[in-house]
This record gives structure tokens, sequence and C-alpha cells, in this order.
């Protein structure tokens, strides 16, 4: 049996079989439901206290993770399974969702965007190069709108741009990014080393805090911040790039625990080695080896679909 019996006020529930499994994996994950969980007698039973107004929401189909078995035990008929704001929100519809995407212009950006624009997706493309910017959206036939991410001013007029045309930022993603030529780390030149850092690290800043405050007002929204496996361990005489990777996560993983309260989620995407521009200072030499960018931001779209989506989905080679 999955049993939901209101065992006192104040909010508090006695949860037995699967759906306390459930519970309890939401309350690890931090999802905006559950105060805290008790283990008690006997053993198969679990006494826990909603946050006030939780379990109403819970009731109504606000919660995701019973199944139909669960549902009829709590008196409810829908077929349907609830609808997440947990951080993993699967089995998502990208249709008609509004993408912002930035560094869209060419490269892993480009490809992410056709895919979105291939499930509905309303996109909005973003990048400093104005002429490039156009030419793109006009072979995607999607919006654009022209913005250096070094600026937190551009960001937040992107932001503007999107929110008043389209009454909502359904997801943002945090894509554009270089890289320099590998050195080791004393020959690094700082000027170049500020300015990756500039575009890899502190546009992924102004992006979230561009992003937040709209999916904020709904409690509702997904950020993307794409990373990569040199922001997973360190590698040698790229240890500009892996830094800013490294940072990227750290700020993922603080803003997490900022939104755990909310519908909101950030995900990341670590792929290891694309062939796209981004190494035009340098290529590898074994860049044959490299993904095909269409090849990982498919992944990407499938992984959103899926009914436990990864929040740290990493990607490695050999994918074609």
């Amino acid at each position: 049996m999955h049993i939901i019996q209101k065992a006192c006020e104040n909010n508090n529930f006695f949860f037995t079989g699967n759906a306390k499994k459930r519970i309890k994996r939401w309350f690890q994950g931090g999802a905006p439901v559950v105060q805290w969980i008790e283990q008690i007698r006997p053993k198969d039973k679990m006494k826990v206290r909603f946050l006030p107004g939780a379990h109403a929401r819970y009731m109504e189909g606000w919660q995701s993770g019973l199944t139909r078995r669960t549902r009829n035990a709590v008196g409810e008929k829908s077929p349907q399974r609830f609808k997440s704001s947990t951080l993993r929100k699967g089995n998502m519809n990208l249709k008609e969702k509004v993408v912002v995407i930035t560094g869209g212009s060419q490269g892993f950006g480009k490809s992410l965007a056709s895919f979105f624009i291939t499930e509905g997706s309303r996109v909005i493309i973003s990048s400093h190069e104005k002429e490039s910017l156009e030419k793109v959206a006009g072979e995607l036939s999607c919006d654009y709108f022209s913005a250096d991410v070094t600026s937190p001013d551009a960001l937040k007029n992107l932001g503007e741009y999107a929110y008043n045309k389209y009454k909502a930022i359904d997801i943002w993603i945090n894509n554009a990014g270089i890289q320099i030529a590998p050195s080791l780390v004393e020959n690094v030149d700082i000027q170049k080393l500020h300015h990756l850092f500039e575009i890899n690290f502190f546009g992924y800043f102004y992006g979230c805090q561009t992003a937040l405050p709209y999916m904020k007002k709904v409690g509702d929204g997904l950020i993307i911040n794409i990373n990569s496996t040199a922001g997973l361990e360190g590698k040698p005489e790229i240890s500009a790039y892996s830094s800013s990777k490294f940072a990227i996560r750290g700020l993922t993983e603080s803003i997490r625990k900022e939104i755990k309260d909310s519908g909101i989620r950030v995900y990341q995407v670590f792929p290891g080695g694309m062939r796209t521009e981004i190494y035009k200072e340098k290529y590898p030499s074994d860049i044959d080896e490299y993904m095909d960018a269409d090849a990982v931001a498919e992944k990407v779209i499938e992984n959103l679909k899926l009914e436990s989506p990864e929040i740290d989905l990493v990607i490695k080679r050999p994918i074609r």
C-alpha cells in the first residue's frame, strides 16, 4: 500500500511505502515541500511535516512523483502525474517555452537553438557579433538580441527585451565562452586571462542575475549553465579555462541552495570537447576526435524530456 494519512495538526502526516521513499528523496533534494522527516515505528512508517501550505499544493497536484496508485489512495482520480516544482522537473514539454541563449550565433549555442526551435520553443539567441547574429537568426527563423555578456547592463537589456516581448523567460542558457591557447600557468597572458574570466565566468554570473528575478516572479524557470569536463577536474596547460569552469560550478551549486524553496532549477552540462570555434586561437591536434555540437545538443534536449533529468549532465567522448 502507498498510504498518506493525516496524523495530527501542524502539517504533520504519516507516509508509508513508495510514497515515503519519494517524500524522502524530495527532502534530500531540497524540494520546497517538506520541513522535516522522522523515521518512527513501525519501521516502514515515516512522520513528515510539510511547509505551511505545501500539503494543500501537494494534494492539488503541484508536486511530482506520485504514481496512479498513490493518487487513488489519497482520493485523486486523475491518471496524470503531478506537475513537478522540484530540482528535477521531468518530462518537460518545450513547446512554446521562451528560451534565451547567450553565445547563440555559432557553435554549441547555435546547435542548441536549432534543437529548441525543432521542439517548438520560442528562442532568442544573443551575441555581441551583430552581423553574424542577424545572419544565424535568419537561418534558424528565430528572434535575436545583440548583447555583450561582459556587460551586466547589456544582459539586463536582453532580459527586459525577452520578458517584455514574450511575458516570460522559461529557460535561460548561459553558453557564451572562449578558450585561449594552451600554455603553462606561468606563461598565461594576464590580459587574456582577465578577458576569459569576463566572458566565461562573469558572463554567467550576470546572466543568472538577470534571469532569476523574472523566474522568481512566477516561482518557476530553468537556468542551464554550459560547463565543461574541464570544470570537473584540472587539466594541464588550460589552467585559465579550467579555473573559469570550476568557478561556474561553484556559482551553480550556490544558487541551487539559494533557490531550493522555489520551483526554479539550475542545471549544468559538462561536455567533453566539441568541434566548435572556441579553439580558434589554437585547435587541438585531435580535434577530429571531438564531439559534434549537434549530437551534444540533442543529448541536452533528451535529458530535459526525461522523467528524472540529470541536473549535472556529463557528456563524454566518443559521441558523433
